[in-house]
Order: structure tokens, then C-alpha cells, then sequence
């Protein structure tokens, strides 16, 4: 039998961080975006006023699980006004999960989702970007007591990286492999190195922001940066990770000084690839690509399982062969009401009408 806590306060949990962080690494599918000090700073910058919904499973004393989520409310007019509940981080953070214990994993969620049907009985549930080999999907899957539709998230785009650098490299054109050549060689010429490293100072982190404003700003698109708060978010992230082994970023450098950078991630041997920027001056060259490319180079040398785009199919990505992955997205009516059970089909009708649109608008590269 397990005792289920709710907090709607994270100051409270600061005494459970080293607690929390090893259920992370225990917790099968768990990534950086589950860690306590990812979602605590992500709760300080985005969560609105009184929707923090944190539950906390323990055994005895021991902490077995935590379900980081928020409750939100939609002042919408009719029968379909909008009261869900979702994971905490299901924006900026690129994957969403409960944090549980492998052993305990079935019978945990089950409390969470029992106590959030008697507590929360008019909400239901939303969530998204479940990692793919989580239980999670496992659970909601087989799941029968409350009414169910699943949904295909965002695709997600990655490289494997444990195999052999060769048989990756054989699946581009020579084209390509010859420009790519041509461009590093020029770069080489004019003094470039390319840096990794598990730091990213301030300065630097600040020539990420403004590279990347100016870039997209320039292709007038909406930089992640056009928010102060977000800029905010990114610098208390990388003040926790920086020299741990959580952060890695990589810097290149020509006559000594910073014109691309890009900000990465790394847990359980795999390497999420967040935030980038370069010199729009260097465009000619592919700046952006060639150290893209180094990156990617990194991860095979290093014998990383994955290289992982994360959310998003923007064009670029497709240069360098990436596979596709769709993560899950599950809408649970948790108080089985005949409005709600409507309003999840009207979404799934949506959902399948989108796909249609999508595919036949899909480049193929």
C-alpha cells in the first residue's frame, strides 16, 4: 500500500531533490527533462499562478515515485469549457513522463491516476511526449477502467549512434559528402577548431542567443529567444548542469573567437541536441551544418547510443539521414463524462485530419 502526498509548492521538495534524481535514473524511459533540476527551474519560469500539481508516492518513507504535473483551466464558453490536467513541462520540455521506480512502476501510476480521479473528478487527463520505451505507454495501453483515446505526438527525429561512423556516412550522396568536404576544408583554412566541453560560459551562452535571434529573425521566423523569461530559463539550466556530466557543449572557434555555438544534453548515453546558433556571415560556408555534422561525428567517437533531434521536422534535419520516431499522447477522461468522451473524439478527428494534410505536404529529401 502506498501513501500518496500532494504538493502545489516545489520549495517543498527541495529536501527530496538527491531522492528524486535517483528514481530518474532508475526510472526506465526517464531523460534530462525529468531531473529535479530541469523541472524545479522550469515550474520558476513557466508554470502559472496556483497550477502546479505535484504527486508524491512513498513507501513507508521512502520516496518511489513522483508525478510532476499541472492543472490548467480554459475559460471556454458552452459544454466543452476545458479543465486537464498535464505534465508539468509539456512545452519546453522535449520529453514528458512519471518518475517511478521500474519495480513499483504499475502499481504506482495506478495510485496517481486513482487519486486524481477522486480528487481532480472534473479534469481529465492530457498527456504527451511519453518517451517510447516508457511503461507508461504499457499502463495507459492496457488500461479498461476509464475512457481512452490515444494520439500520434509530434515527430521526433534521431540518428543511432552505437553502430559503425562508415555505414552511416555510406547512406549520403557523394554530393553531399563531397560538398560537406569542401566546406570544412574552407573553414580549416581560416583557422577553425571545433570545442566540446561539459561548460558553456556566460559569454558565449550569450553569443547562442544573439546568433540565434538574428537567424531567425532574418528567415523571419520566431526565435525561442524573443522571450526574456525563456533567455531566463536557459541560463539557470545551464548554471545547474554546467561542469557535470549532464551538459556538453560545443564551441567553434575561428582565429580564437566564438562563431557557432550549440547547447546539448546528455543522459543515459544518449545526446539531445537543444539549442544552436551561429554567424549569419558564415552562411556561405554551412557553418551551421559542418558543425552540426561535428556534433553528430562526436556522438559515434564517443560511442553514444543516440543522437536525438528531438521534437520538430524541420528540413535541415532530414540532411543527415535521421530515422523517425512518434511519441504518444493519451487523453484519459478520468470522471467518464459523456462531454468529455466527446470532446476526446472531436480531438481524434482533428488529430487524423491533420495527418492527412501533413503527408500530403510532406518533402521527401
Amino acid at each position: 500500500m502506498f501513501i500518496i502526498k500532494e504538493t502545489n509548492n516545489f520549495d517543498e521538495l527541495l529536501s527530496l531533490k538527491e531522492e528524486w534524481n535517483r528514481i530518474v535514473e532508475k526510472s526506465q524511459g526517464s531523460t534530462i527533462f525529468q531531473t529535479f533540476e530541469w523541472l524545479y527551474n522550469y515550474s520558476k519560469h513557466f508554470s502559472k499562478k496556483n497550477s502546479l500539481l505535484i504527486l508524491l508516492a512513498f513507501s513507508g518513507d521512502k520516496l518511489i515515485g513522483v508525478a510532476p504535473l499541472q492543472k490548467l483551466k480554459y475559460n471556454k464558453i458552452g459544454i466543452f469549457s476545458k479543465k486537464k490536467i498535464t505534465f508539468l513541462g509539456e512545452i519546453f520540455s522535449e520529453y514528458n513522463d512519471f518518475i517511478v521506480y521500474s519495480e513499483y512502476f504499475f502499481s504506482v501510476i495506478n495510485s496517481f491516476i486513482q487519486y486524481l480521479s477522486e480528487c481532480y473528478s472534473d479534469y481529465y487527463l492530457d498527456l504527451r511526449d511519453i518517451p517510447d520505451q516508457s511503461l507508461t505507454n504499457t499502463f495507459f495501453l492496457k488500461q479498461t477502467r476509464y475512457f481512452r483515446i490515444e494520439l500520434k505526438s509530434e515527430v521526433y527525429l534521431h540518428i543511432k549512434t552505437s553502430r559503425n561512423i562508415e555505414d552511416y556516412i555510406s547512406e549520403y550522396s557523394k554530393k553531399t559528402i563531397n560538398t560537406l568536404k569542401r566546406k570544412i576544408n574552407k573553414l580549416q583554412k581560416m583557422n577553425s577548431e571545433f570545442v566540446f566541453c561539459n561548460y558553456l560560459n556566460e559569454n558565449d551562452l550569450l553569443k547562442l542567443v544573439e546568433f540565434n535571434l538574428y537567424r531567425q529573425n532574418k528567415k523571419k521566423l520566431i526565435s525561442f529567444f524573443e522571450n526574456k523569461n525563456n533567455i531566463s530559463f536557459v541560463q539557470q539550466i545551464v548554471k545547474e548542469y554546467n561542469n557535470t556530466s549532464f551538459l556538453l557543449s560545443s564551441q567553434c572557434q575561428i582565429n580564437n573567437e566564438t562563431k557557432s555555438v550549440c547547447l546539448c544534453f546528455l543522459f543515459n548515453n544518449k545526446l539531445y541536441f537543444y539549442l544552436s546558433g551561429f554567424d549569419f556571415e558564415l552562411q556561405k560556408y554551412s557553418l551551421g551544418m559542418v558543425h552540426l555534422h561535428k556534433i553528430i561525428e562526436y556522438c559515434f567517437n564517443k560511442k553514444y547510443d543516440e543522437f536525438d533531434f528531438m521534437r520538430g521536422s524541420d528540413d535541415y534535419k532530414f540532411r543527415f539521414h535521421p530515422e523517425k520516431r512518434y511519441l504518444k499522447r493519451y487523453l484519459i477522461n478520468i470522471n467518464n463524462s459523456f462531454f468529455v468522451t466527446i470532446h476526446f473524439i472531436l480531438i481524434k478527428l482533428k488529430n487524423i485530419f491533420n495527418e492527412i494534410i501533413f503527408k500530403k505536404n510532406t518533402v521527401v529529401f
